[in-house]
């Protein structure tokens, strides 16, 4: 059994930074004499590659590891059923045949030729051994529920947007990961805000940046996260925690101690103006506005909003929620960043900065106010929120994770029964194929075929 630690020459503690800088090393040595033609040097060059992706590999280090404990030879253990002696198996005999085309070529090829050879197969080698050692890296084996959860443990110590919720259940989706609304309530509750960025803070994210980046944020979450879940690296997050961590500005980020909110910038509401859910960025909210209850001022369409927001006659005052219906993914608009609804204009004179405001729309990431977004089942699907008329009284309870139209079942099946949905055309060609695929926003607005079942 080949000791890698040996060919590398570092010790078995080494560290995967430590192992990386001996490969490089060790490599750089060999590759002018690989260059040249030499036999010797790809023989060893090939070699280093082996035992460097080994060992940076945890699987197949810890199956290295496991023989040279073992008092076995390199026969036995090359003629097992191991997975990976079948593949050691695999890369001999192909090395085999290599080795016998270097030497045919030596018998009747020029100088010049055996150094393309020897170039040629050194590449070769170093790129065949890193694809029958290591395992691919697919997407499939990245996403997963524990990562996906530490993803949304980020985002809410961010106080990130809501869309990310919307683009992580899509892409959770994909891979069959569901993301449960009452997790991420739960995940909130539990997971502080470290990181002060606008705009709810004072900094921006090239401020981040600087100050640590996401690595600060996620060692201070540590405790938190599921550290053997696989990054794109091809590192577990906690080899890629364990790093050296550098500088952190705790003026943009704070210590899991000391967090600027104890609670997570996002939450999720239900009630039955949203039995399948909503989402509200509290981090960006006004805590005054939380336990509400009020009357609502409706508007029918992105249309409607913008012929009458600004009217002087609009019967508004700024203890009213403004609602807003049929902006969500199966509406004509497709769910645009048109949730932060503007303040009437006679109130934003008289100095009124926020209000409740309500719809199925989505929002950017740098408004600020009391948004209740993604509202769902949508206005246009047919949900409770399409039922809503001016002057209905909407109860909103952050605390109690609800948000409710106080109606009787009573008025809500007669309301019900006579609504018309807005008609949407989409004959043909993708538009068609939109309305008849896309889900609503707890499943991430994806195309139904695409999600894995």
């Amino acid at each position: 059994m080949i000791d890698y630690y040996q060919v590398l020459g570092v010790s078995r503690t080494a560290s995967i930074t430590e192992i990386k800088s001996a490969y490089r090393k060790l490599a750089r040595k060999r590759h002018p004499d690989v260059n040249r033609g030499s036999e010797k040097a790809a023989r060893e060059f090939a070699l280093l590659s082996l035992a460097y992706h080994t060992l940076i590999d945890p699987q197949e280090r810890a199956f290295h590891d496991q023989q040279l404990d073992k008092p076995q030879s390199a026969a036995s253990i090359l003629h097992s059923d191991n997975p990976h002696a079948q593949r050691a198996r695999e890369m001999q005999a192909r090395w085999d045949r290599v080795v016998n085309q270097i030497l045919e070529n030596d018998r009747r090829d020029s100088v010049a030729r055996q150094r393309a050879v020897f170039t040629t197969v050194s590449l070769f080698l170093s790129t065949f051994f890193v694809a029958m050692i290591k395992p691919p890296l697919r997407p499939s084996l990245i996403i997963t529920e524990q990562s996906v959860e530490n993803a949304l443990r980020v985002l809410l110590a961010v106080g990130g947007s809501t869309n990310a919720i919307i683009h992580l259940t899509a892409i959770a989706g994909r891979v069959g990961v569901a993301v449960s609304l009452e997790r991420l309530n739960a995940l909130s509750d539990e997971t502080p805000i470290l990181v002060d960025l606008k705009p709810t803070g004072q900094h921006y994210m090239s401020d981040l940046f600087v100050a640590g980046g996401i690595g600060a944020v996620l060692r201070e979450l540590k405790p938190m996260l599921h550290l053997d879940c696989m990054t794109v690296t091809g590192e577990t997050l906690g080899e890629r925690l364990s790093h050296e961590p550098g500088w952190v500005d705790r003026e943009v980020v704070r210590p899991l101690s000391d967090p600027y909110q104890k609670n997570g910038g996002l939450v999720a509401l239900f009630g039955s103006l949203a039995p399948a859910g909503a989402i509200l960025k509290r981090s960006a909210a006004d805590p005054r506005l939380f336990e509400r209850e009020a009357r609502a001022v409706v508007f029918s369409s992105l249309d409607d909003l913008a012929a009458r927001i600004d009217a002087p006659d609009l019967d508004v005052n700024a203890d009213d929620f403004l609602v807003l219906q049929n902006a969500g993914p199966k509406s004509g608009y497709a769910m645009p960043e048109a949730g932060y609804l503007p303040i009437p204009a006679k109130l934003a004179r008289a100095g009124v900065k926020d209000m409740v405001r309500i719809s199925d729309a989505r929002m950017s990431g740098t408004a600020y106010g009391t948004v209740v977004l993604h509202v769902s089942p949508e206005a246009a699907a047919g949900g409770p929120l399409a039922l809503v008329r001016s002057g209905d009284r909407i109860r909103l309870s952050v605390s109690g994770r609800r948000i409710d139209l106080l109606l009787s079942e009573a008025e809500l099946a007669r309301r019900r029964a006579a609504h018309r949905p807005v008609p949407v055309s989409a004959e043909r060609g993708y538009a068609r194929l939109y309305m008849q695929s896309v889900l609503q926003a707890e499943m991430g607005c994806d195309f139904d075929f695409l999600r894995k079942a």
